[in-house]
């Protein structure tokens, strides 16, 4: 059974999105740098939902609220037409 995977602030997001990406979207343990930096675009691949306190800056937690809800739009509105 999956599990979703709910990040909590943006710097979790960028590595469980780093760690995922590099291992065929599983998350195993590691270390190491991320440059990733998630804006408008950017599919998911392993975070489902986030939770954060929208601190400064706002442009950047606004750019990646985008990204997740026009991802999950997008996978709902595929679902409703082929369900």
């Amino acid at each position: 059974m999956e599990k979703r995977v709910i990040a909590v602030g943006t710097t979790s997001i960028r590595t469980l999105e780093t760690v995922g990406s590099a291992n065929q979207g599983e998350i195993v343990p590691s270390s190491g740098w991320t440059d990733i930096f998630i804006s408008p675009g950017y599919e998911f691949k392993v975070v489902d939902a986030f939770i954060t306190n929208f601190h400064l800056p706002k442009i950047y937690i606004s750019d990646v609220s985008e990204c997740l809800f026009r991802a999950r739009l997008y996978i709902r509105s595929l679902s409703s037409c082929y369900s």
